[in-house]
C-alpha cells in the first residue's frame, strides 16, 4: 500500500478505488493507506 510517501499517486487511486466499488471493506483500508502515505 505505501509508496514511499507518494501520496499524489494514492489520491486518484483511492478515488478511482472508491468510484468503483463504494462500501467494500478495502476502501477503509486504500483510505488509511492514504492518510499515512501522506502523513510521511
Amino acid at each position: 500500500m505505501m509508496r514511499g510517501g507518494s501520496w499524489l499517486y494514492d489520491v486518484p487511486f483511492f478515488v478511482s478505488t472508491f468510484n468503483r466499488s463504494p462500501g467494500r471493506p478495502w476502501i477503509r483500508k486504500a483510505y488509511v493507506g492514504f492518510r499515512c502515505a501522506k502523513s510521511l
